[in-house]
């Protein structure tokens, strides 16, 4: 169980701009109550590389206004149409960067370090099964995992560094992002109909609304404070 609960407040907007594109969802998730204090964790290895210390993964961080970072915003059953490409992760300093970022189903991941120094980068499902196991030895060299269904997924590095923590939601909608510093999140080009809008938080965990997207705006809320 989280220690912590979620406050969200996703104020949505159905808005047409366009009568061919469809509407444009906006909203912001909000963090309500004191922001909790961030705990950081020493770094026993590399420490040339690493540095002394980093801050622990996964973590509830509160930007401008109350904004909640790093929560992962998605509109779920929409058909995505996109040609595959390609999503990159770094290890930066000893960090995964970024350090929560989405992957559409079909697409490939790029795994790749800035770091001289060897790292491995391991992936595990929410139900604890392994999803990819890759080696990254050699600076700027790059390893490719290629997304093959949605969920949820939880990084560490498994050459020593073990403070290093990610996340990543692979996704099959083309509406999807990770929320601004601020908790700001937009969607454009949606088109008309309901739909479930899904945020999902690496700590807190996943919530989920009905959103209609039509001429007339609309508005959906989640309500979450730390116990």
């Amino acid at each position: 169980m989280n220690r912590w609960k979620l406050s969200l407040v996703l104020a949505l907007g159905a808005l047409q701009v366009g009568l061919a594109h469809g509407a444009e969802v906006t909203g912001k998730v909000l963090w309500k109550g004191p922001a909790p204090a961030v705990k950081a964790l020493p770094s026993d290895k590399d420490a040339s590389v690493c540095g002394k210390s980093h801050a622990e993964f996964p973590r509830v961080e509160v930007g401008t206004g109350g904004g909640l970072k790093d929560t992962v915003i998605q509109i779920v059953g929409a058909k995505d149409t996109r040609p595959p490409g390609q999503v990159t992760l770094d290890q930066q300093k000893c960090m995964f960067v970024p350090s929560v970022s989405i992957v559409p189903v079909g697409w490939t991941l790029g795994i790749t370090s800035s770091d001289p120094i060897l790292h491995n980068t391991h992936a595990f499902w929410q139900d604890g099964a392994s999803a990819f196991n890759l080696a990254v030895p050699i600076q700027g060299m790059v390893m490719k995992w290629k997304a093959d269904r949605p969920g949820e997924l939880k990084l560490r590095c498994d050459a020593g560094h073990t403070w290093m923590g990610a996340a990543i939601v692979v996704t099959s909608s083309p509406f999807a992002m990770v929320t601004k510093d601020d908790g700001t999140f937009s969607f454009k080009d949606v088109p008309p109909g309901t739909y479930t809008i899904e945020a999902w938080h690496p700590l807190l965990g996943k919530k989920t609304q009905t959103v209609t997207v039509a001429s007339a705006s609309s508005a959906v809320a989640f309500e979450f404070a730390p116990k």
